[in-house]
């Protein structure tokens, strides 16, 4: 039996990282049963994860961070899209503060 013929076994599965972000705000939610309902049947893309959010109950919005201290502006959790097409839980950054001694 092969996995691709069944989008809902993909390892990981479409909306994993969504999943985990709701979690950290009590948000109750199962990557599986997401994929399986909306039919994501290919590696999820931007927009299916922002559609993903916005269905369990997230607030989404797209932004681009070219840099360090714009990253530290930016509210966490989040997920990040990688320059290699792949998604990362963004947990936060924290400023600059100098040379340690």
């Amino acid at each position: 039996m092969s996995h691709n013929n069944f989008p809902c076994l993909m390892s990981p599965p479409p909306g994993a990282g969504v999943s985990a972000i709701a979690g950290y705000f009590r948000i109750a939610s199962r990557p599986e049963a997401l994929s399986c309902d909306l039919a994501l049947t290919a590696p999820a893309a931007r927009d299916d994860l922002l559609w993903v959010a916005k269905i369990i109950g997230l607030k989404t919005r797209t932004v681009r961070a070219d840099n360090i201290a714009r990253l530290a502006t930016l509210s966490a959790p989040a997920l990040a899209s990688l320059k290699d097409g792949a998604f990362a839980v963004f947990a936060g950054a924290l400023p600059p503060r100098g040379d340690f001694a």
